[in-house]
């Protein structure tokens, strides 16, 4: 999953937020000296990778992004999880997207003190580009694509990668996509409350 099922999916504390997104943001090794809190959602945020990354219903929903390499798959279905959830907010939530993510990104400037250094300056660039608000829509889509191609091609000395491709392919298969959607995050929801974290085991 990307940002935003993450942060639906953390308990509603700007520790959970942080955690839910501190792995895909701070590249390496994690402090050592992190909230538990923190950490705790950082847990979580690996069992959500970790379920979603075996799940058969996110395996179909690869095949049906074909215009991608197969490496690329993956990372992609993430992002189109992400517009589904974004698209078809309403049903899920009586709080609408829009006054979500503002409170998301009121939390975070609230907040920044508690981030890692690493952290900041993505969740600036999350905030004043409205990356979260940008899921909702093909074109915003198009949008969080280009920018993940242009730092992926640059990481892996790719200079054809284009996830936007993924767009075109949602757009042929959206429904068989959806449908696989609504089925899965319900499963995962189920997953992440049910699960002891870690941190807890110990």
């Amino acid at each position: 999953m990307n940002f935003l099922a993450h942060l639906y999916l953390a308990d509603d504390s700007p520790y959970a937020r942080i955690g839910a997104l501190l792995p895909d943001l701070v590249r390496g090794p994690l402090p050592t000296d992190l909230n538990p809190q923190i950490m705790e959602a950082v847990h979580q945020h690996r069992r959500i990778d970790a379920f979603t990354d075996t799940h058969h219903l996110v395996s179909e929903c690869k095949q049906y992004l074909g215009r991608l390499a197969p490496r690329l798959r993956g990372i992609a279905v993430d992002v189109v999880f992400d517009h589904v959830l974004a698209r078809d907010w309403v049903p899920q939530n009586a709080e609408s997207l829009r006054s979500y993510i503002d409170r998301i990104y009121a939390d975070f400037r609230q907040h920044l003190a508690w981030m890692p250094a690493e952290m900041r300056p993505p969740i600036e660039r999350m905030r004043k580009g409205d990356w979260l608000g940008s899921y909702a829509t093909k074109d915003g889509l198009r949008r969080i694509f280009t920018m993940m191609s242009m730092r992926l091609a640059a990481r892996l000395d790719d200079a054809g990668l284009d996830l936007t491709l993924a767009v075109d392919d949602l757009a042929d298969h959206d429904e068989a996509i959806t449908s696989r959607f609504h089925v899965f995050f319900p499963e995962l929801q189920t997953h992440v409350t049910t699960v002891t974290p870690d941190c807890k085991r110990r």
